[in-house]
């Protein structure tokens, strides 16, 4: 199976087949449930995924799911293995054999190992003698229940069960386990059912709060981080009393009432031919559950016009299509982790351990502070630390106040993206109050006066994206994204649109820079190399050659070198304001990881800019906005954030390669003198 359901109650743990349609084996796990991966693989066609839970009346519980192609022998030193791990244990799957005195109608080459496995005595084999497999006239027992003791002396209440209509043939079994299991950890962060909120309630319980207050306009620079966490405070507490929490909703589509009818018809004819055995019961079976398919089937294609209907409307937004996209290709599925993980021979199985080793990682490899090699990056940090104090000294004199409508516009434009760790949700600021403004204003200014942003809205939780195609063992696998303070972010926001303004009145970027500017995209260096190249090839009577490069930066954003950065905001000669600003910005950031609701001891984050975070895409592009200057004029450009393409062209190829290695080795220095390196 190439997409496995995705449910927002469970934790799916798929064993995927690769480069096949269909197949595959899959764990799903209630979200309250404490678990963990332990193996994942497909070893002599035998494919296997197996977590562990733990467990209060047994220190932990192995369960597994095992497919066994018709035309493969079981391999039987999985079972070993997974015995080896955990002698409690509980295997289910299809094994495709078929034993005699368990119920099957003939014992096969796969049913012979089945019951020399279970002569070795260490997994008991559930006696249930009814078939689990039937299509047509054929039927036979070939899905299995494999417990060791003395998890085998609790498994009760064993049934099988119809067909669900579907077209594989396999009846679903169930058993009941008597086992109290352990909680996950609650999430960090707060999840509301914002469908059924009490906004009025909401509205009139922040203004209450927020009165408790005396004179917000008056906000003293000592009292930011305690202005700033009373605010934060009062929002939370006001979802609190009139937002629910939100529960896990039921993602199955409902069922026409022809299609629940057919249900209940195939469910007594099922158990009719069961009772009965004879031809003309089985026959009405059959019927059933052939008209019970193709309703289920006439119910999808409804359920699916519908939602084609309500994205096809006169006003469409581009991000319900997206999210129903990745619904389909299945980008959305709960990340999982491996059992183990390893990093400077420490290994880790836990939550906590995992999301502590993964502090250590991006702590030492990714958000360190780099060593200064070069001269000139020792007078970059005289000079930083020359600036830093000057700006400490002096106080921001003439420039535009944030206003009312300033906020409110910024606050209608919001995404109802992930809260941070202060839980505040994007959707409480876009209910907000007058008085809530007042207080935003007033916070906001002496903000930027006094250049200083309050430690709260510094403190990130990563959360971690698998790269494609990337192995799941190696923390260098995975991608940080920063789940930031969303009043902090609307205060960003603000200072990126004036920011933006300034860089652009002064045309401080480069022209050929089409990352995250307004009115360029991908599309503007792309159209412009094809026109290069096209030239180039049907210039009449002239043969010459072109060649293109292309570059990227290794974790561009995450290694932002701190210093160097204020250096260059220093020698634009910005507002002083939004320098002060920034300067605090990059200062004393502090991040967790988030791994399964555990969270990493807290780290500091000594280089780049926060992924997450409106500010960092433009402040990449200001910091690396003359990297293009010492490249000779016989090479063109084109840049998008950190991808860089150079190309050029020449009448030999001799004098091609030289240009381009002239042109590599100009954008070499350029890096190493910003602390950077190449991929």
């Amino acid at each position: 199976m190439n997409s496995w359901p995705d449910s927002p109650n469970t934790t799916s743990f798929p064993n995927d087949r690769v480069g096949k349609p269909g197949g595959g084996v899959l764990l799903a796990v209630k979200q309250q449930i404490k678990c963990r991966e332990l193996i994942c693989k497909t070893s002599q066609e035998n494919e296997l995924i197996a977590v562990q839970l733990e467990a209060k009346t047994f220190k932990s519980i192995l369960i597994a799911s095992i497919y066994v192609p018709p035309r493969a022998r079981l391999n039987i030193d999985l079972f070993h293995e997974l015995y080896n791990i955990n002698h409690d244990c509980i295997i289910v799957g299809d094994l495709n054999a078929a034993l005699l005195q368990m119920g099957s109608r003939r014992t096969n080459a796969k049913g012979k190992q089945l019951q020399e496995l279970i002569n070795e005595g260490l997994l008991n084999c559930v006696d249930d003698v009814i078939t689990t497999f039937e299509k047509n006239d054929y039927e036979e027992k070939l899905d299995w229940i494999l417990a060791s003791q003395p998890l085998f002396s609790f498994i009760s209440n064993v049934e099988t069960h119809p067909t669900l209509g579907l077209l594989s043939g396999h009846k679903p079994l169930t058993f009941d386990i008597p086992i109290k299991m352990e909680a996950n950890a609650p999430s960090p962060r707060l999840s509301f059912n914002f469908k059924r909120a009490n906004w009025k309630k909401y509205r009139n319980t922040l203004d209450e709060k927020l009165k408790k207050w005396d004179k917000p306009s008056s906000i003293l620079h000592c009292d930011i981080d305690q202005h700033a966490e009373y605010i934060t405070n009062c929002i939370t507490a006001a979802a609190n009393e009139a937002i629910p929490t939100a529960s896990m909703p039921n993602t199955n589509f409902k069922v026409s009432e022809a299609t629940q009818r057919l249900i209940k018809s195939k469910h007594q004819a099922y158990r009719r031919w069961k009772k009965t055995g004879e031809a003309v019961d089985k026959q009405q079976y059959y019927n059933s559950k052939f008209l019970l398919a193709n309703s289920l089937r006439n119910d999808r294609k409804h359920k699916f016009k519908q939602l084609m209907e309500s994205l096809c409307r006169k006003k469409m937004y581009s991000d319900e299509v997206w999210l129903t996209v990745r619904k389909f290709h299945n980008k959305r599925i709960k990340q999982t982790y491996p059992s183990t993980m390893q990093y400077n021979n420490i290994t880790a199985a836990t939550g906590k351990e995992k999301a502590d080793l993964f502090a250590d990682y991006f702590e030492k490899e990714v958000y360190f502070k780099a060593s200064d090699t070069l001269p000139f990056h020792k007078q970059v940090v005289r000079q930083t630390k020359n600036v830093k104090g000057m700006q400490q000294q002096s106080t921001t004199t003439r420039w535009k106040k944030i206003s009312a409508k300033e906020v409110k516009w910024h606050i209608k434009h919001l995404r109802n993206s992930a809260t941070g760790p202060d839980n505040v949700h994007n959707r409480c600021l876009k209910n907000h109050t007058e008085l809530l403004i007042q207080h935003l204003i007033a916070l906001f200014n002496v903000i930027l006066e006094a250049g200083y942003i309050p430690d709260i809205w510094k403190k990130a939780h990563i959360i971690l994206l698998l790269k494609p195609k990337k192995e799941k063992r190696l923390p260098s696998s995975y991608r940080p994204i920063s789940l930031l303070s969303c009043l902090g972010k609307l205060l960003e926001k603000i200072i990126k649109q004036r920011l933006t303004l300034e860089i652009e009145r002064r045309n401080i970027l480069p022209e050929h820079q089409a990352g995250f500017r307004a009115k360029k995209s991908t599309l503007y260096n792309i159209v412009r190399l094809e026109r290069f190249a096209r030239s180039k090839l049907h210039r009449p009577g002239i043969r010459q050659h072109s060649a293109v490069i292309f570059f990227d930066i290794k974790a561009a954003f995450d290694s932002v070198w701190h210093d160097g950065l204020i250096y260059k905001l220093h020698d634009l000669r910005l507002p002083q304001y939004l320098t002060k600003y920034l300067i605090s910005f990059l200062h004393n950031r502090t991040a967790a990881i988030e791994i399964d609701n555990d969270l990493s001891r807290p780290f500091q984050l000594q280089s780049g800019t926060p992924q997450g975070s409106p500010l960092s895409p433009l402040l990449y592009i200001i910091y690396t906005a003359d990297s293009m200057n010492d490249i000779p004029p016989h090479t063109e450009h084109g840049l998008f954030a950190d991808d860089t393409a150079l190309w050029t062209t020449s009448n030999t190829l001799t004098s091609l390669t030289q240009r381009l290695q002239q042109s590599i080795d100009a954008f070499e220095n350029f890096t190493q003198e910003r602390n950077t390196s190449i991929q």
